[in-house]
Parts: structure tokens; sequence; C-alpha cells
């Protein structure tokens, strides 16, 4: 039973921070960074096939490089946002190290 509640608020703090990234690039106008993380990374572990970088840059006819920029910059952004909501939900230090370790497999500043 732990086990499930641990992973359900593993789901929602995920969905939080996604939808904080959501507004974030909204705000910002970085509405391509966003969709290109919303299909590869949101969209494209689930499907058959995900698509590639080069297929992705066709799709938003921008070179493929500007992908892998988009992609990085989104992904540290998500992952800053995962951080601060986990910071937030945990109880000491030693319990947001243990957690970012095991959700992100980092070691936070």
């Amino acid at each position: 039973m732990e086990e499930y509640f641990h992973r359900e608020w593993v789901r929602s703090l995920f969905g939080l921070a996604v939808e904080a990234l959501r507004r974030r690039c909204a705000e910002a106008g970085k509405n391509v960074p966003f969709a290109l993380f919303e299909r590869y990374d949101l969209d494209g572990p689930d499907a058959a096939r995900g698509p590639s970088y080069a297929e992705l840059a066709r799709e938003m006819g921008i070179p493929e490089t500007q992908v892998t920029n988009h992609l990085a910059w989104a992904r540290r952004e998500f992952r800053r946002l995962v951080l601060e909501a986990l910071e937030e939900a945990t109880g000491s230090e030693e319990e947001f190290r243990a957690e970012a370790r095991q959700l992100l497999g980092i070691d936070p500043p």
C-alpha cells in the first residue's frame, strides 16, 4: 500500500511540474520548447516508436540543433521545477536529497 501511495505522490509531483513548465513556457513565449518536450518526453515514451529529433525538426520547421537545444532547456527547467516542488513537499534536507536521488538520479546542490 505504501508503494502505491508513493507512486501516486510521484505522479502528482511530476504532473504539477509539467503544468508549471507549461505555464512558464506560455508566459515566456517558449511554446516551441514545450511542444517539443511534450511530444518527445511526455508522449514519446508511450508511443510504439517515439519521434526522432530529425522528425521533430521537420514537423516544427527548425534545425535539428534547435530541437536539441530546446529539449535541453525544457528538461533543465522541468528538473528545476521538480526539485522546487520536492523541496516544498519533504520534511527535511535529508529526505529532500534522498527523494531527489531516487526520482531524478541526482544529488541536488
